[in-house]
C-alpha cells in the first residue's frame, strides 16, 4: 500500500483530519475481500531544509500519519526515506520521534536506503540503524 499515491492520487486518508476514521474504514473494506497489507511506504515527500518550518511540520506529520494508518491495517512493515539533507544526529532524532508512534500501533519502520547521498551507502544506514538500536526498526 503506498500512502504517497492515496494522499497525492486519491485525496483521502493522512492529510484530512479524519484520517483515523477513514483508515479504519479502509480496513474494514479491505478484510471484507479478504486484502491483507504486509507492507506499506510512507508519504514520500520527506523533510527538507530548503523549506519552510510550515511545509517540515507538515510532512513530518504525514510521516507520523503513515505509521499510524500503518498499524491500524494491521500492516507489520512501513518503508520510510532517511532525511538525505539532514545529518546522521538529525536523522537519529526524527526516527526516534518516529518510532514513538511505531511502537504504538506495532509496525515496524523500514529504512529504505537510498541510490544517491549519504544514505546510498550501507555503512551509513547500518550507523543510522546501530544507533537507533530499537525493535521497531
Amino acid at each position: 500500500m503506498s500512502l504517497s499515491f492515496i494522499v497525492e492520487q486519491c485525496d483521502t486518508f493522512i492529510n484530512k483530519k479524519d484520517y483515523i476514521k477513514r483508515a479504519k474504514k479502509f480496513k474494514k473494506y479491505s478484510d471484507s475481500i479478504g486484502m491483507n497489507c504486509n507492507q506499506c511506504h510512507s508519504f514520500m515527500k520527506v523533510m527538507n531544509k530548503k523549506l519552510t518550518k510550515e511545509e517540515n511540520d507538515y510532512l513530518f506529520l504525514m510521516a507520523k500519519r503513515s505509521i499510524a494508518v500503518a498499524g491500524i491495517m494491521n500492516c507489520p512493515y512501513i518503508v520510510m526515506h532517511p532525511y538525505s539533507d539532514h545529518t546522521l544526529e538529525e536523522n537519529i532524532q526524527i526516527f526516534n520521534e518516529l518510532l514513538k508512534v511505531a511502537h504504538k500501533y506495532n509496525t515496524t519502520i523500514c529504512v529504505e536506503n537510498m541510490p544517491t547521498g549519504f544514505f546510498s551507502e550501507p555503512a551509513s544506514i547500518n550507523a543510522l540503524l546501530d544507533q537507533i538500536n530499537d525493535t521497531n526498526t
